[in-house]
């Protein structure tokens, strides 16, 4: 049996064989560290029985934090009937190894048992600390916003001091755009706001740690504004991450089969997270996602975001006043090029004629020699 780390096998390098190897050695010791488990457990419920018997005045528990913050809970003996219960985790008090650990945490990461974020808390790698200190401090800040709740103290100051000042100047509800017909209404509002959800806390981890303490007894002991105050919170808190998250991965597809008018549309959305929507901002133009522009017909869309309408609207007046004035001018030329070989074939003609007059002169005169010359040569004597 292997009780070092000279002693392993050859090529036993991995973490896995280690693991198993530290498995076989734990098999020989581990029915005595089951029986120290039962006593633990044994332990555990004597305390627990001490308590209920003897503490009859109020006792006071201080659980301090990794940040400094101190949580304080008092309890009484009546408190701790059938609160508390020891049962021993077979097996809790074997030896693992630093690998074998690793490994069984990824395995849950895989299996969808264990957040990969929780995860980090139980690794045992050095370097952790600050991440785990980090997730702590969250944890911490959720706990204190519990104690908050139960006691009715508000969680978020100036979200609730800006609810305040929005009543008193407008009367108005900023998420609906409606007056307040009561002032139940605007009280409602005003606390609703303190129970906001900051925008530098883990959105995760407070909704994680509060609905773990809405799943408990004590929370069922509550009063019912108490108890109110927890759902609302964890509805913001709720709305805040589906908000985080579609800002993250914006992506939002609105369809609507039937005609709908902006308050219903607006209602749909809000029903599926995106709270920021209101009647109003669905009565403005939508956006285009898609623009096709052609060059030889006028633009016709008129949309949200399309700064360029107007411009483009005056620029088709004048390209349709300058092609009408194109248009004009092109007549205007057709009309003195006819006018122009109008003329030119008037003075041809003119040309032709001239010059058959003058073709017909020159024959004339040509002839009137001819017979000129002939009339002579007929009136000369004939010679001897």
């Amino acid at each position: 049996m292997p009780t070092e780390r000279s002693s392993l096998p050859a090529r036993t390098d991995s973490g896995s064989m280690v693991e198993l190897v530290m498995e076989a050695v734990a098999d020989q010791l581990s029915p005595e560290i089951q029986r120290m488990e039962i006593a633990l457990a044994r332990a555990g419920d004597l305390i627990a029985a001490y308590a209920q018997e003897y503490y009859a005045e109020p006792r006071m528990l201080r659980i301090k934090g990794p940040g400094g913050s101190v949580s304080v809970k008092k309890f009484m003996n009546v408190d701790l009937e059938g609160s508390y219960s020891f049962q021993a985790e077979a097996g809790s008090g074997l030896p693992r190894t630093r690998a074998g650990q690793i490994q069984s945490i990824k395995e849950m990461v895989e299996m969808g048992i264990l957040d990969p974020k929780e995860a980090a808390m139980y690794m045992p790698v050095a370097g952790l600390k600050g991440i785990q200190t980090r997730m702590v401090s969250d944890e911490d800040f959720a706990n204190r916003k519990i104690d908050k709740l139960i006691k009715g103290m508000p969680l978020n100051i100036p979200a609730m001091q800006q609810a305040v000042m929005a009543v008193q100047q407008t009367g108005m509800d900023s998420r609906t755009g409606q007056f307040f017909s009561s002032p139940e209404e605007a009280m409602a509002f005003v606390q609703s706001a303190s129970l906001q959800p900051f925008e530098f806390e883990n959105l995760q981890v407070s909704a994680n740690v509060i609905a773990e303490a809405m799943k408990t007894e004590e929370y069922e002991k509550y009063a019912p504004d108490a108890q109110a105050r927890f759902q609302d919170h964890f509805s913001q808190l709720r709305g805040a991450m589906a908000s985080a998250t579609q800002d993250d991965n914006l992506r939002v597809t609105l369809g609507l089969d039937g005609t709908v008018g902006p308050t219903a549309a607006a209602a749909i959305l809000n029903k599926k997270g995106i709270t920021t929507v209101t009647p109003d901002t669905m009565m403005e133009e939508p956006l285009s996602t898609s623009v096709y522009d052609s060059v030889d017909k006028p633009d016709q869309d008129s949309t949200g975001n399309d700064m360029l309408t107007e411009f483009e609207q005056t620029n088709m007046i004048r390209q349709t006043e300058s092609e009408a004035h194109l248009k004009d001018a092109q007549a205007t030329a057709a009309m003195a090029q006819a006018q122009h070989a109008a003329e030119q074939g008037a003075a041809s003609a003119t040309a032709e004629e001239r010059r058959k007059e003058e073709r017909h002169q020159q024959e004339m005169s040509h002839k009137q020699a001819a017979h000129e010359a002939q009339m002579k040569a007929s009136n000369v004597p004939a010679k001897p």
